[in-house]
């Protein structure tokens, strides 16, 4: 992902917990926008750490993502995003250890800090 965002000319800083730099760690802004695909382990950990440290946040998340009611609670209600792109189509994403995990469909959620509402969105990305 952070190939492509550069071939487009944005200036990124990246943070890898195999680098050194783990995120869930920060505790001071890196940007005013954080985009990632998040371990799905990890997520809901990402995403309350993000929209923490960043005045908007977009991550790359399953569909799945939406439901539960632990999440709803603590993250949806407290935090509602301000747009949900539901991506229709099955993305081919692959895992770590090179499998190919395209069983499910995929999201972009993103929350712009102060936003209230939420609008879903469908796109053909």
């Amino acid at each position: 992902m952070s190939q492509v965002l550069e071939s487009y000319g944005y200036n990124l800083i990246k943070t890898d917990i195999d680098t050194g730099q783990d995120f869930l760690l920060q505790d001071t802004p890196l940007a005013d926008t954080i985009i990632t695909n998040p371990p799905f382990s990890l997520t809901t950990d990402f995403a309350l750490q993000a929209t923490k440290l960043a005045k908007q946040t977009a991550l790359l998340l399953g569909l799945h993502f939406l439901g539960g009611h632990k999440r709803a609670a603590y993250l949806w209600q407290k935090y509602p995003p301000s747009r949900v792109l539901v991506i229709p189509q099955r993305m081919r994403v692959m895992t770590v250890n090179g499998v190919d995990n395209s069983q499910f469909n995929h999201m972009w959620v993103i929350w712009d800090r102060g936003t209230t509402n939420t609008t879903i969105e469908w796109t053909n990305l």
